[in-house]
């Protein structure tokens, strides 16, 4: 598994619609962040402590989150297409020592 900052392929997906994104989303996936954290450093160029964890998992949680909150198939696609990765990790991912498994409709083929 490679670790990756995953805050650009966030920015990249939701700057195409950011205005249809809701700030509830955005504190859950903050939230999923934060208790899915493997590993955190200073990042002089947001001046502050970046979260990282694992990509897999976290695209797996904004998809699954998206049938939730509403969010039509064109954002959805958006936010697939802006991670460079597989979602979660054979139709499971982690989420706060928890596995959970992905439901059908969140993955992409």
């Amino acid at each position: 598994m490679t670790l990756k900052i995953t805050s650009s392929a966030l920015e990249h997906a939701f700057s195409i619609h950011k205005s249809k994104i809701s700030s509830s989303l955005l504190k859950e996936i903050e939230k999923f962040k934060k208790r899915n954290c493997l590993i955190a450093g200073f990042d002089s160029k947001l001046s502050g402590i970046k979260s990282i964890c694992c990509e897999q998992c976290l695209k797996a949680f904004i998809l699954s989150k998206t049938e939730d909150f509403g969010l039509n198939s064109q954002l959805k696609e958006a936010i697939n297409l802006s991670f460079k990765c597989e979602t979660g990790h054979n139709s499971y991912y982690l989420d706060g020592g928890k596995l959970l498994t992905l439901k059908k409709s969140s993955v992409f083929r």
